[in-house]
């Protein structure tokens, strides 16, 4: 009888061992599930004042390209775009710069091959560009998704052996691993959408689509057992940021690449997972999506932006500015330049004024402007020369601290207190 019981109890013990060994047990503990880093910020206010994105405009730009890009009246069933394996940014809140700089970047890297650019880019220089601008030093605080988009499309990504890893976050990066951030600004222009049919229109367009939304626990869940996330539930984590490389309407979901490492998630794409259509517009996932088209190579607007308050003008190849900085306002559109550096044209450079917040605008990367001015990166790329084609920037400068820009020569005529001050750079009329 004695034997009988001891036996009975080394079967059950062996049932217990057994079980607790298998990673999609449903009764596996909370403890076992590793808490991954999140970090992103939901800036509403902020996404609203994006512009949808325009997908007539997007093709265009891609038969530019040389890629196919013409209207379809039925999509896909599936589609998966040839994406970086995932990344990890550990128990950091950078999930923005990891799911930007490095999910959709390399994937776009991939889909629209650029000479000289390879992947991996790196996961933390948007983290760091952003923090490093207000001398922030924690690694924890996350970042919104709208600066993250900005700061890839003005700046670019650089490769991940030149800043692989995140250090302070506080400190600037160098001017050479901003240099090759520049080589690798394949994005010019990026806009919302807020649909599923958009979802799988970009995708089918070879675009990987940024998406930003809340995390509840049944979501690590998810990924944590390789299953596809369908509810939400469980207690609220925070927000989080990922980049959508895919979809299966046979699976009836969309594939993400997360940031969290090749432990979890899917078995055939590893690190990523699949979301259910039905889970994407729950209204606790609060999602956010954004889409970006690649630089075709074109010349593109100028944005002019004015702050009655500062009293001051600024350029930007972004016509989004004004939800990254309160007070500044689209004045006018002055001339056209390029994203990135094509043959004959050089870097036109910001400095900003720290203590009135003045912009200029140079080919010079040293001018000796004085102490108050400090180097604010490359803003787009116009003509040292009057190449053909080309009409000539004058620069104006009034004494209470601004300088503004325009290709007409008596653009200040009409306005006291203004005065010419040069001819910093030729590019394109618009």
């Amino acid at each position: 009888m004695k034997k009988h019981y001891l036996a009975v109890l080394w079967a059950f013990l062996l049932v217990l061992t057994i079980g607790s060994c298998k990673k999609n047990q449903p009764g596996a503990s909370d403890e076992a599930k590793p808490k991954h880093g999140l970090g992103a910020i939901l800036d509403n206010k902020a996404y609203q004042k994006i512009q949808p994105a325009d997908f007539n405009e997007i093709r265009k730009t891609l038969s530019k390209l040389g890629y196919s890009a013409d209207r379809v009246s039925v999509l896909p069933g599936s589609v998966i775009l040839n994406h970086p394996a995932a990344g990890d940014q550990g128990f950091t809140g950078t999930c923005v710069s990891w799911s930007i700089g490095y999910a959709l970047m390399g994937t776009l890297n991939n889909e629209f091959p650029t000479v000289n650019v390879v992947n991996p880019r790196s996961g933390w220089y948007i983290y760091q560009k952003d923090h490093s601008a207000v001398g922030n030093c924690s690694d924890q605080d996350g970042m919104t998704i709208v600066n993250g988009m900005t700061i890839a499309t003005n700046s670019g990504v650089p490769a991940e052996s030149l800043d692989p890893s995140l250090g302070s976050p506080c400190v600037a990066p160098s001017s050479t691993v901003n240099a090759d951030a520049a080589t690798n600004k394949v994005l010019y222009r990026y806009g919302t959408i807020s649909n599923l049919t958009q979802i799988k229109t970009a995708l089918s367009l070879h675009l990987p689509v940024e998406m930003g939304f809340n995390v509840f626990d049944s979501f690590d869940d998810a990924f944590f057992f390789g299953t596809t996330f369908s509810s939400v539930s469980g207690n609220y984590r925070g927000a989080h940021a990922v980049c959508i490389v895919g979809y299966d309407d046979a699976k009836n979901a969309v594939l993400i690449q997360n940031s969290w490492g090749t432990f979890g998630g899917d078995a055939t794409y590893p690190g990523c997972m699949w979301l259910d259509y039905g889970v994407l517009f729950n209204g606790a996932m609060g999602t956010q999506l954004f889409v970006a088209s690649p630089d075709s190579g074109s010349p593109q607007e100028v944005f002019e932006f004015y702050n009655s308050s500062l009293g001051n003008h600024a350029l930007s190849l972004n016509y989004g500015l004004p939800s990254l900085h309160a007070g500044w306002n689209h004045n006018a559109q002055p001339f056209k330049a390029y994203a990135k550096n094509l043959t004959g044209t050089v870097p036109v450079y910001q400095f900003l004024n720290n203590s009135n917040a003045d912009h200029v605008y140079t080919t010079n990367r040293y001018p000796g402007f004085g102490p108050y001015y400090v180097y604010d990166g490359i803003v787009f790329y116009a003509y040292s020369y009057n190449a053909p084609g080309t009409v000539p920037v004058y620069e104006f400068w009034h004494g209470s601290g601004d300088h503004f820009y325009s290709t007409n020569i008596n653009a200040a005529s009409p306005f006291p207190g203004w005065t010419y001050n040069g001819l910093p750079f030729y590019t394109l009329p618009n």
